[in-house]
């Protein structure tokens, strides 16, 4: 049998001689570049240049993979383990699945990494990667930024993320210098005017607790529910490309102010602004 056999039909793999269990990033990164792109498979007992191994404790070293998989990926995506067998050699495959709430991050030894598959490796992802995915109006923006007659490679939208958020830093094209300001208030508050109209005591029901960031979001979802009062919580999830915890807590905050309820059950039933 070759490592092909092994895998089957998947065409991106990974592989790893043995379970590192004291350098999990060696590894969990293979976990979240997987089910950050297009899935695939990462396979223990299989040494760099491809030759079958196999585990000496395969069942151990698979509960093992699991609970690392479960303490170090953030958010877990899912996944799922087999054990292939080779004559005598045991082998623990970990098939990974595509992610619908990327970006899926390693977390550990201090630091919050995304990975992605660039060929046959797996890599830290740059920001402006995960913001493509969001939606086309990232790239209007640098589209538009690059038409302007004061715009130089220099001048380019810096793009920044975290579990969360996004922050978009922009050049001020109408002077000749370098430095980059953040997007100002009067253009939140134009976002604002013009995604729902809402009264001042609610506003400020809101300005207190969020951040210009989150007050923009809290808006997006405030429109879909206007636009779809019959939306779900899944559909404003997917909506936002936002992970479930992130948007149950933003609707929990908005019930919580006043701002919104459910009316009915949640299978059809409805939402109402107040």
């Amino acid at each position: 049998m070759d490592i092909k056999q092994l895998i089957g039909e998947t065409t991106d793999y990974d592989k790893k001689l043995a379970l590192e269990e004291k350098k999990p990033k060696s590894w969990c990164k293979s976990i979240s570049a997987f089910a950050n792109c297009f899935g695939g498979k990462l396979i223990f007992g299989v040494s760099n240049n491809s030759e079958l191994v196999g585990l000496a404790d395969a069942e151990s070293d698979a509960e093992k993979i699991s609970e690392i998989i479960k303490t170090h990926l953030n958010p877990i995506p899912e996944f799922k383990l087999s054990f292939e067998k080779d004559g005598d050699k045991t082998f623990v495959i970990v098939e990974v699945m595509k992610g619908q709430q990327t970006p899926y991050y390693y977390e550990g030894d201090g630091q919050l990494i995304a990975f992605m598959r660039i060929g046959n490796e797996s890599v830290p992802a740059t920001p402006l990667k995960y913001m493509e995915r969001r939606g086309s109006g990232f790239k209007k923006i640098l589209a538009d930024y690059e038409g302007q007659v004061e715009f130089d490679e220099t001048k380019m939208p810096v793009f920044d993320a975290d579990n969360d958020d996004f922050t978009l830093t922009l050049y001020n094209l109408n002077y000749g210098t370098n430095y980059a300001t953040q997007v100002n208030e009067n253009v939140i508050e134009n976002v604002i005017e013009n995604v729902i109209e809402i009264s001042e005591e609610k506003m400020k029901q809101l300005m207190p607790e969020y951040s210009k960031k989150k007050l923009a979001k809290a808006y997006e979802i405030l429109k879909m529910i206007s636009e779809n009062p019959n939306i779900s919580i899944d559909e404003l999830r997917i909506a936002l490309d936002v992970t479930d915890r992130t948007i149950a807590r933003y609707i929990s905050e908005l019930k919580d102010k006043g701002i919104i309820e459910r009316k009915g059950p949640d299978n059809g039933g409805k939402w109402v602004i107040r």
